[in-house]
């Protein structure tokens, strides 16, 4: 690759011969005299001047001055190097100045946009804990020093008292963090070192400034601070057929998610025949059947209890799109 580097002029100032008293000389006709910057280039842009010159100007051609013309027009006119000439260390100059402002203007919308995320955020957890009851499974999951996670599921509530139990392992399966916290806790539910926390101690916990300030628990004996808040209000239906059972025809599916009632199945196209193998209580763990030699879609409707709130899931291919935007409410 060639680097075109070189020197070039450009005119700063134009003069007629009538100005100079010299409009009779026969040689000035048509003529203009022309002070010009020279200017080192680089890929044709000036880069610093080389000096000031004097010249004439006639019939596309330049031509030089006599040096006493030459001398009077620098005294009488004179000039100070023409800015132009550094062209490409101003670009540069200007570049840099206007990458670095650009950047300080995006990092301080960045960090706008954060704060304001940290403060719905806060928001939006304060709502949630004020609106824990004992008709849902919670999980509370907050970042320790370690910047890992501590969960707790929330056996009960009074007052403004909550009953956590810490959970001790995620379940590993393709499945959401609420389900499967939901899962390590349902483990763990009869153990006996739940403890009572002050709703306000966690709520003091929440981050509502700086995302890395953590509050001492003293319940909980550590600094924390409340991340996430997953409260479980639907079930959760997974395929899990056993080796020796799977067929294109047969799937079957556990709940891992609130205790459910089947009320029915429908099938998409009404002739096809779809098969449940119960229309009743699918708790917690509980198994279910579905048989049918269709790929297309069907609707399963059923309610979770206690609080008797329906529901319903589709069914494509044997796969339940179960809405995971219903377990957890994080934000």
């Amino acid at each position: 690759m060639s680097i075109v580097f070189g020197h070039n002029n450009f005119v700063i100032k134009r003069l007629s011969p009538k100005e100079l008293g010299l409009e009779n000389n026969p040689e000035m006709k048509n003529a203009e005299i022309q002070l010009i910057q020279k200017y080192v280039h680089l890929y044709f842009i000036p880069v610093f001047p080389i000096g000031q010159e004097w010249i004439l100007r006639k019939d596309g051609k330049s031509y030089h001055l006599i040096n006493n013309l030459q001398h009077q027009l620098l005294y009488k006119y004179p000039s100070r190097v023409h800015i132009g000439a550094f062209a490409l260390p101003i670009i540069l100059i200007l570049g840099v100045l206007g990458y670095t402002g650009y950047e300080k203007i995006s990092q301080y919308q960045s960090e706008r946009r954060y704060a304001a995320e940290i403060e719905n955020k806060a928001v939006l957890l304060t709502k949630q804990l004020d609106s824990i009851d004992n008709k849902n499974s919670v999980i509370m999951s907050f970042e320790n020093d370690n910047y890992s996670e501590d969960n707790y599921a929330v056996l009960k509530r009074e007052g403004d008292k909550f009953l956590l139990q810490k959970v001790n392992e995620e379940t590993e399966m393709n499945i959401p963090h609420s389900i499967s916290y939901y899962l390590a806790s349902k483990d763990e539910e009869n153990t006996n070192d739940s403890i009572w926390v002050t709703k306000q101690e966690i709520k003091n916990s929440i981050a509502s400034k700086s995302p890395f300030s953590k509050k001492m628990i003293n319940a909980l004996g550590k600094k924390l601070m409340l991340s996430d808040v997953y409260i479980i209000k639907d079930a959760y239906f997974k395929e899990d057929t056993p080796e020796e059972a799977k067929s294109s025809l047969y799937s079957e599916y556990i709940n891992y998610g609130k205790n459910s009632v089947i009320d029915s199945l429908v099938p998409s196209n009404k002739s096809e025949d779809w098969k449940l193998s119960k229309t009743k209580a699918v708790n917690f763990k509980d198994r279910f059947a579905i048989k049918t030699g269709s790929r297309n879609s069907a609707i399963l409707y059923y309610h979770t209890v206690p609080d008797n709130s329906k529901h319903s899931v589709k069914i494509t291919n044997h796969t339940i799109e179960n809405k995971e935007d219903q377990y957890s409410y994080n934000y």
